[in-house]
């Protein structure tokens, strides 16, 4: 006998029940780590197609309870598979954890000032929140180019060349920009939410609320969906919209 369309309704919404719901945002919000962004190609693909497959048998009405558990495992799987942790660099560093909460936005990515005097200037260890161009005393741009997440040493001291705010590298005749490193404070004039490099809201950290200062890192990224984004963390980003305008000079 063929099932009525509620039947039918029914028995799927049971079959959606026998898996954990959580478990494509769990898939989702690993997109925004560190360690999907620092992982293999074919492990990111892995766990991409997993998101895709496991929304496929959540609202494939012909889907079984069995059909669901084995997306489910294939999500999960594709976690524990990054390997970003194993790729990239001081993994286990406060620098390069992904917050959980909205009081560390923008605060957890920058290393403790770990310091090392040296015979005529004290340098820390830091690293670039954003893509870098290296400058010279007179501020022109080097051949030199920074990626994200790197780490660097420098003398924590502003350096103002034409205008603009800088690091000294340590050891080196070049500079860094100042909000490429320690970023700057900005101030909330809405409610807003995080985001990952794909334009999907993170789930497990909650809304900032208006009036809040988000520390942001170097200009704003435009992403697929055309709209603007400041760094606020690793792997983490809130729409430039969402900020105080700065006032014009």
């Amino acid at each position: 006998m063929d099932l009525t369309d509620d039947q039918k309704n029914k028995a799927h919404d049971e079959v959606n029940n026998a898996t954990n719901k959580d478990d494509i945002n769990k898939a989702k919000d690993a997109q925004g780590t560190s360690d999907y962004n620092n992982s293999d190609q074919g492990k990111k693909d892995d766990l991409d197609k997993s998101i895709t497959d496991g929304e496929k048998a959540k609202t494939d009405k012909d889907a079984t309870a069995e059909t669901i558990k084995d997306a489910t495992k294939n999500i999960n799987d594709a976690i524990d598979k990054l390997n970003g942790g194993e790729n990239g660099s001081n993994t286990n560093s406060q620098a390069d954890t992904t917050t959980s909460s909205p009081d560390t936005i923008g605060m957890t990515n920058i290393l403790p000032g770990k310091s090392s005097q040296g015979p005529s200037e004290k340098t820390v260890d830091g690293k670039y929140m954003h893509a870098a161009i290296g400058y010279d005393k007179n501020g022109k741009p080097t051949k030199n180019r920074y990626k994200s997440y790197d780490s660097l040493k420098y003398i924590p001291k502003v350096v103002r060349i034409k205008g603009r705010n800088y690091y000294k590298l340590a050891g080196k005749d070049e500079y860094v920009l100042v909000t490429n490193v320690t970023g700057r404070k900005r101030t909330l004039k809405r409610n807003a939410y995080v985001y990952n490099s794909k334009g999907q809201r993170i789930a497990i950290i909650k809304k900032l609320k208006k009036g809040k200062k988000v520390t942001t890192y170097g200009k704003a990224f435009i992403f697929k969906n055309g709209k603007k984004y400041y760094r606020v963390g690793k792997g983490q980003y809130i729409r430039v919209i969402n900020f105080v305008a700065p006032k014009k000079k």
